[in-house]
């Protein structure tokens, strides 16, 4: 086994899942900072928090839902409206009273006549986001009160998105996990030190970021193309670092609609907008997936993320074993798993400088040591069911015969190979958002072609 020549960080989106990643869930229309969580618990608890904000509900207000309209065959929609009642409910605050059944709005406006006052869900599910509109309607309690003064339009309005994650999934058909599509186009540059995926800026489609050793570009793959839509050399972003790493590091995310880049071989690590046009700097680090970023040492990534970025307080280590913490780190990953009883954690993969072997840790005190790990790493839940994926290279001496590992982390800590698939030197592998149907999407960086598997 051996450290590969070039070692990337492979940070997952999502996503918010960056989300993100496939991490990361969606986000707002523009860049901004939020009270409420973005990717840190359940779509739906974020929805409740996203909306009690813009609405400042009382008490003495019914909360009912429409049927929930979707792009998708979903399994059991009644199950879904109610358990996005109760959930975005308890969120709203204390004191309302639940109407879990769907209903239309005549109805509800009828049985809000007994409580004063009404928030009516229009949910609606497309393209792997969750849409919530809520509006509050005032109603006249008495019939001779409801006679002098007919129903009324509303007096407030709001909406707010999530990406739809394992609790909402959970209630549409499961695809297999099994890659049925892919789609391919000629690499811009060789290497890619990282790949990110998701939606950035004020647009509102994911597109694919990856990151050379000579510029960052932003584009989308389109029959074949990468139609890149932004790019930006390095020489225009940061300075080259005073004593580069012999073998470089570099990693990259999308969170609350920006894009952080860092790589080794140079001195500043970025918070781009959607134009690659740098926003703010942080000295020597790499971007951590979920926030944060690691700081660089003479020889790796260090293990203990720090505040980056005008994040206001440190976050919680992750439990890295102590050969991580003494070593550092030459890959890591690192994701929010919303399983699909709507309970969030955090998982971390990490890969001691040197080492063929990664350590999975999750904030729960679960540890799982993984062999025969390149490199190239992501984390994400493809299918949706709430348990986590681990993607990988593998620690070849030969390019030729490296392949793309998908293994899956069950609750008893055990792996489980769900598929391999032969591709040559793998460079950078990044998570996509779900986008409404079968897998969330991978996107690989292999030998010269960028490659979207489905």
């Amino acid at each position: 086994m051996r450290r590969p020549a070039l070692p990337t960080l492979l940070l997952a989106a999502c996503a918010i899942a960056l989300g993100s990643a496939a991490p990361a869930h969606g986000a707002q229309s523009s860049p901004s900072d939020h009270p409420c969580p973005q990717g840190e618990r359940s779509a739906l608890s974020e929805l409740g928090c996203e909306l009690g904000r813009q609405l400042e509900l009382t008490g003495n207000t019914l909360v009912a839902t429409a049927p929930i309209r979707a792009d998708v065959p979903l399994e059991r929609a009644s199950e879904l409206a109610e358990r996005l009642v109760r959930v975005m409910g308890g969120a709203l605050g204390s004191g309302l009273q639940l109407h879990p059944t769907p209903v239309s709005l005549s109805e509800a406006r009828r049985l809000a006549s007994r409580t004063g006052a009404l928030l009516y869900l229009a949910p609606e599910l497309r393209q792997g986001t969750l849409h919530v509109t809520a509006d509050v309607y005032v109603e006249a309690r008495a019939f001779w009160d409801r006679v002098k003064a007919p129903s009324t339009g509303p007096l407030r309005h709001a909406h707010a998105q999530r990406r739809a994650d394992a609790e909402i999934r959970s209630f549409l058909p499961r695809p297999p996990l099994v890659i049925s599509e892919k789609s391919s186009a000629p690499l811009p540059e060789r290497p890619v030190l990282s790949l990110a995926c998701g939606a950035f800026g004020e647009d509102a489609g994911d597109r694919i970021v990856l990151v050379g050793r000579h510029r960052v570009s932003a584009g989308r793959l389109v029959k074949g193309t990468l139609v890149r839509e932004a790019e930006r050399s390095w020489r225009d972003l940061s300075p080259v670092a005073a004593a580069p790493l012999r073998a470089p590091l570099a990693a990259a995310r999308i969170l609350d609609r920006w894009l952080d880049v860092g790589s080794s071989d140079r001195q500043r690590a970025l918070r781009l907008d959607g134009e690659l046009a740098v926003v703010a700097e942080e000295p020597r680090a790499l971007p951590w997936p979920d926030g944060g970023c690691a700081p660089l040492t003479a020889t790796a990534a260090g293990a203990t993320p720090t505040p980056c970025f005008g994040e206001a307080a440190p976050l919680e280590p992750p439990p890295v074993p102590e050969a991580a913490l003494e070593q550092g780190l030459d890959a890591y990953a690192s994701t929010v798993l919303v399983r699909r009883d709507g309970s969030a954690g955090r998982v971390f993969l990490l890969r001691p400088t040197g080492s063929s072997s990664a350590w999975l840790v999750d904030d729960a005190g679960r540890r799982t040591e993984v062999p025969d790990v390149g490199a190239q790493v992501a984390l994400g839940d493809l299918d949706g069911d709430g348990v986590l994926e681990v993607i990988s290279g593998r620690a070849s001496l030969d390019p030729r015969a490296d392949s793309l590992r998908v293994d899956s982390w069950e609750p008893s800590g055990r792996l489980v190979r769900r598929y391999e698939l032969p591709l040559t030197d793998i460079q950078a592998i990044a998570v996509c958002p779900w986008s409404g149907a079968g897998l969330a999407p991978l996107a690989v960086a292999a030998g010269d072609q960028l490659w979207v598997l489905r």
